[in-house]
């Protein structure tokens, strides 16, 4: 414990046994300088053992340069010059900046960032929430599954997944619950490829601004994945004003490691904005397929077969990795909700029978006419796209007081102007006569998305 001088006078400066020097602001102590002893950086291809904190290391082998912080090594630059970047193996600290209290006597960590600052752009990166379900048959396609994020694939096939970390595993902090798993089968083809993709909304996302992507990764055997950004600004799907921005090769092994990269998002100077505003986005596609089309965007990837794991996904303003954010579980479901939103409970996927039915009671309601309407939780991005689903699970029906699937179109969502919004929508019967339920009561189940 550092003995602080009790009655200190404005700006005085202390200095530690251990050379920390430290300044009295006249509320707290501020350290600064360095605690390390001997010389100023050490140069090796193993981290050095007995390190004090402050000290410095240049690993000659990776060329990441680390500062020894709170028992751990964490990267503060350098890097391999090649493409094939190296695992980050350590625990990031914003800042090494550090407060005492005179009142508490106690010593605490100044931090450059909020804990809930929402500077990790990415949303459900932690792979939390599941609301459409918690695995996907072979298919190819885009495909969502986790929350926001959805498996693209052209000429490929995959399965999609959620799996489950062992309760008290060590191997990814902060103790996470879930991580997504793509079980890839490749088929050659010149533009065929696999990817785990997130599209953030608004292209002009991180424009001009450097950035920093960071995610933990394993594979059944060694394999590489690459990372890849686009920027499109609502001129569709394929557009000349596109960017698409190479982040880098990864080698992933049987255990898990985490990744860091930094990249340069480019201007928007010079670009078109339009006005289809699906395509409107940033998007982070993590590549696990790549055919020989897609050479200059993957580094050369290759196609390839295999089982791929992904948790902990952030992107960051700014040059540093920091830990990654985890915001509090309500705020980062509002956060998927606001392109996903159900009727059902959080973990009961869409047209499950007997579930997630909201009841509406009516005597008869004629052709045209509107008799339901059902709110969302959380504003949509855009008017929702509405399915329903019965009691019984059948899609695109309610059903009677009786549990009966109505006939199609007595339960059809309006596409009136004022009956769909980003709040609500609403029901019309165009069954072509009038409706008049068992025990005056309709059921109904839904799903809204407004999805990118």
């Amino acid at each position: 414990m550092i003995d602080f001088p009790i009655n200190p006078s404005l700006n005085q400066i202390f200095t530690s046994p251990a050379g920390k020097k430290w300044k009295w602001n006249g509320v707290k102590w501020s350290g600064f300088g360095s605690e390390s002893t001997g010389s100023p950086i050490i140069i090796s291809d193993t981290a050095p053992v007995g390190a004090l904190n402050g000290q410095l290391w240049f690993d000659s082998t990776s060329g990441i340069t680390s500062i020894y912080y709170d028992d751990v090594w964490v990267d503060v630059g350098g890097g391999d010059s090649n493409d094939e970047l190296s695992p980050l193996n350590v625990v990031d600290s914003p800042t090494l900046d550090f407060s005492y209290s005179a009142s508490t006597r106690t010593l605490s960590a100044n931090t450059v960032f909020k804990e809930f600052s929402f500077r990790n752009k990415i949303i459900n990166g932690n792979f939390d929430f599941w609301q459409r379900g918690t695995s996907l048959a072979s298919g190819t396609g885009g495909r969502y599954l986790a929350d926001r994020w959805f498996v693209e694939a052209i000429g490929s096939t995959y399965t999609s997944d959620r799996q489950t970390f062992t309760y008290g595993q060590t191997e990814v902090p902060g103790q996470p619950d879930y991580f997504h798993r793509a079980v890839v089968s490749s088929v050659v083809g010149t533009n065929n490829y696999t990817a785990l993709v997130q599209r953030i909304e608004n292209g002009a996302t991180l424009a001009n601004k450097t950035a920093t992507i960071t995610f933990w990764a394993k594979t059944d055997a060694a394999k590489s994945i690459s990372a890849e950004l686009i920027q499109r600004f609502g001129n569709g799907l394929t557009s000349p004003n596109d960017v698409s921005i190479y982040c880098g090769k990864f080698q992933l092994t049987t255990s898990w490691q985490r990744f860091s990269t930094t990249i340069n998002v480019p201007s928007i100077a010079g670009k078109s904005r339009g006005t289809n505003t699906a395509t409107d986005f940033l998007q982070l596609g993590f590549f696990f397929d790549a055919g020989t089309g897609l050479a200059s965007r993957t580094n050369s990837l290759g196609q390839q077969s295999g089982t791929f794991d992904i948790a902990q996904v952030q992107l960051e303003e700014g040059p540093v990795a920091t830990p990654f954010e985890n915001r509090p579980i309500g705020t980062e479901l509002a956060l998927c909700q606001r392109y996903y939103e159900k009727s059902y409970p959080i973990d009961v996927p869409p047209g499950t029978a007997q579930s997630g039915q909201q009841t509406f009671h009516i005597n008869s309601v004629t052709n045209g006419a509107v008799y339901a309407t059902c709110s969302f939780k959380v504003t949509k991005r855009t008017i929702p796209q509405i399915t329903l689903f019965s009691y019984n699970g059948t899609q695109g029906r309610w059903s009677n007081g009786d549990g009966v699937d109505l006939l199609a179109n007595a339960a059809a969502p309006t596409n009136w102007s004022f009956g769909n919004t980003t709040n609500s929508f609403t029901i019309q019967n165009l069954q072509g006569s009038t409706l008049s339920p068992a025990y005056n009561s309709v059921f109904g189940a839904w799903m809204a998305s407004a999805e990118l």
